[in-house]
């Protein structure tokens, strides 16, 4: 039995030397290989147990934690505010800090790209530059959802009100506007009337009232047309312009200034708003809407319009490269609801409120608005 397990193990050449076998070879350098690692392995837990035991861990989120967290201390007593350990030796290398580039704010900087064959309002390039357009649409929507437009602009932290009304000395304005087509016409503007204690609010007829408004971006354009290789400006106080879908949906408009109220039904109605780009204040402004392209009751397209309103939003703002801008967006994007309606709104119903409203929308204006514009432009 001996010999023959010395037979398996081993072998004789011809000088009638032993020898072990090739396997058995093989399998004492393989176990030779595992000691060794089992070794190397418990020697680097001792040498990590000793590093643990004297020494934070290397990562510098660790030690925000810990500043965060520490316990208050007297202001009379800060040397007993919380000090971070430092780190071990051989710290994890940093991650690289990457800057964002600053959105370009000169128009001259910016692309303004096709958006759909035959359409020639256009989408801008970089898409940053909606970031400032969105602000201002945001203020738009809380201004009729009962904040006051200052009280707006404040939320949206402008430094002024960003309405154009507010530079004018008119009521209405004639611009140059771009058509779809590519027309160059000259168009009218309306402005809502303005006074720093006017609220309004379009709501749904629900329970809670829910606001009833939205916007969507069509498209925009330069105010400048080229002829003969020639840049010819429109005299325009705006040098890119955007058009805006701004959908008013069925339910109540209500009016407050002070203790005067007023409430009406409304109806689905479709205008088309413009912003202008303030190169100056590198902010848009709203300019108004336009009137003759308005679809409302009695509007060959009304039906048509209104049924598809949703979708109709949806593709515009999607071809323009944002999302659509609705209460809903505005109340996730920026946390801002409904300013509470008064108690009893429905029920404001007084005729005689809506002379009371002309009256103090004419009577600022005139006081406040015209005559200064009128100083300042002479």
């Amino acid at each position: 039995m001996k010999n023959q397990l010395k037979d398996q193990l081993t072998y004789s050449d011809l000088g009638g030397h032993r020898h072990l076998r090739r396997y058995v070879l093989a399998t004492l350098i393989i176990v030779m290989l595992i000691l060794a690692i089992i070794a190397y392995g418990f020697w680097r837990r001792t040498q990590e147990r000793a590093q643990f035991s004297g020494a934070s861990l290397p990562l510098s989120n660790i030690h925000e934690t810990q500043t965060a967290t520490a316990l208050p201390v007297d202001d009379e007593d800060q040397t007993a505010a919380f000090t971070p350990n430092p780190p071990i030796a051989t710290p994890l290398p940093p991650t690289p800090t990457v800057t964002a580039e600053a959105c370009p704010t000169n128009p001259d900087e910016w692309d303004l790209v096709e958006i759909d064959p035959g359409n020639h309002l256009k989408r801008i390039e970089p898409a940053c530059v909606y970031d400032g357009l969105t602000r201002t649409v945001a203020w738009s929507l809380l201004a009729h959802m009962g904040y006051t437009e200052a009280e707006a602009a404040g939320m949206m932290g402008f430094a002024e009100i960003p309405n154009w009304i507010l530079t004018l000395d008119e009521r209405t304005s004639v611009i140059k506007g771009l058509m779809e087509d590519g027309q160059v016409v000259d168009i009218e503007l309306e402005q809502r009337s303005f006074h720093p204690d006017y609220r309004n609010w379009i709501v749904h007829d629900t329970s809670p009232p829910s606001p009833a408004i939205a916007y969507a971006l069509k498209g925009c354009y330069l105010t400048q047309s080229i002829n003969d290789g020639q840049i010819e400006a429109w005299g325009m106080d705006f040098p890119v312009v955007c058009v805006l879908i701004f959908d008013l949906n069925t339910g109540w408009g209500v009016h407050a200034i002070e203790e005067h109220y007023y409430t009406q039904q409304s109806t689905w109605t479709r205008r088309f708003a413009q912003f202008g780009y303030d190169s100056q204040q590198s902010q848009w402004i709203y300019m108004g809407w336009h009137p003759e392209s308005t679809i409302g009751e009695g509007h060959t397209e009304y039906e048509t319009a209104r049924e598809y309103a949703d979708e109709d939003r949806v593709l515009a703002a999607g071809l323009a490269g944002v999302d659509p801008w609705n209460t809903y967006w505005l109340k996730e994007t920026y946390g801002f609801p409904i300013y509470p309606l008064p108690d009893e709104w429905q029920s404001f119903s007084d005729q005689a409120e809506i002379e009371f409203f002309i009256d103090a929308f004419k009577a600022y204006y005139e006081e406040h608005l015209f005559e200064r514009n009128s100083q300042e432009g002479g």
